[in-house]
Parts: structure tokens; sequence; C-alpha cells
């Protein structure tokens, strides 16, 4: 979907427009939208000189996930009966900085505002920004091994260590639990 400079190209473009008509046909009386986000955690913000390396991050995390969202939501428009909702997989780095995570906690911090200010204008859409704390995933795999700062890899190490990070069937089941309440 992505060509090597992240950029969507044209097959891209074409598998969302698919993915945006076939939502047209969920007669089901909920439509849900779960989003996720990708991150740089090794460099630090002086070393982000480039617009185009910021820009191409934050059109995927942020402009992306919000022409994403703004489809599904138009192609599932407000009707009776119908529950629209959606699901931000949030973080703590929505809130806090982490060092040499700025794009990361800028993504993150930028959808949060993104859906507060979607669920103002749309009452009818249920949103949750879902913060599931430290997961054993790929990225806090990345984390213990490629963050910048040295204090965040060893506190990501002691937590691994110490079987202090949840699974992600864990949290999803808390998710779950969440969503139903949600809805």
């Amino acid at each position: 979907m992505r060509s090597e400079n992240n950029q969507l190209n044209s097959k891209g473009k074409q598998d969302i427009f698919f993915l945006l008509r076939s939502v047209k046909h969920v007669s089901d009386s909920w439509s849900s939208l779960v989003l996720a986000s990708l991150g740089d955690v090794s460099s630090f913000a002086l070393t982000f000189t480039d617009p185009v390396e910021v820009n191409r991050y934050l059109s995927l995390n942020v402009s992306g996930a919000l022409s994403l969202t703004a489809g599904v939501l138009q192609a599932l428009p407000r009707r009776l009966g119908l529950r629209r909702s959606v699901v931000n997989i949030s973080s703590l780095c929505a809130l806090k900085p982490f060092p040499s995570w700025v794009l990361y906690c800028t993504g993150k911090a930028a959808r949060d505002m993104m859906l507060r200010v979607l669920a103002e204008e749309e009452p009818d859409v249920r949103v949750l920004s879902y913060a599931p704390g430290p997961l054993d995933t790929d990225m806090q795999l990345q984390a213990r091994r490629s963050s910048g700062d040295l204090q965040l890899r060893r506190s990501f190490s002691s937590m691994f260590s110490e079987g202090q990070l949840l699974s992600c069937e864990e949290s999803g089941a808390k998710l779950m639990k969440l969503y139903k309440h949600l809805l």
C-alpha cells in the first residue's frame, strides 16, 4: 500500500477507496473504527531538521487517521438504529513527554485531541481513547533495544524482566469490557 518514500501510491489509494465503498454496505446496527499508530523512539527532537521526514510520520499517524475516520463516518452517516464508535489506541505518551520519542508523543497527543474534537462535533459518535499501559509488543522490544534515552531503555527493560508488561490478550480483554460500556 505504501511506496518506499512512505507516500500513498495509487494501489494504496485504491485500497482505501475500496475500504470506504465497502463500509457503505455495512448493514449492522453498529460500526466501529480502531486507530493505532507506529513510532520512532530512537531520535531526539533536535535531530529532526528535515520537515519531509516529520511530515511523513504525521501524515501517516495523524492526517491518515483523520482522513480514514472522516471517510468511514461519512460512509456510515447518522441514521436511526446505527451506533457509531471510534476507538483510538492512545498512550501515556499523549500526556507525558518521553525523551527521544518526540514524533510518537506528538502523534499520540494530536490523535487524542482530534478525537476529543470529533466527540464534540459529532455527539452521536461514541469515542474512546484507550491507553493500554506497557504492553509486551514489538514496539516495547524496540524501546528496550533502541530508545535514544538510556533511562527509558533501563526502565522498560526492568518492566520486562520483572514481568510488569501486560500481554496484548489481557489488554484486549480490558478494552472489550470498556467498549461494551461504550455501546
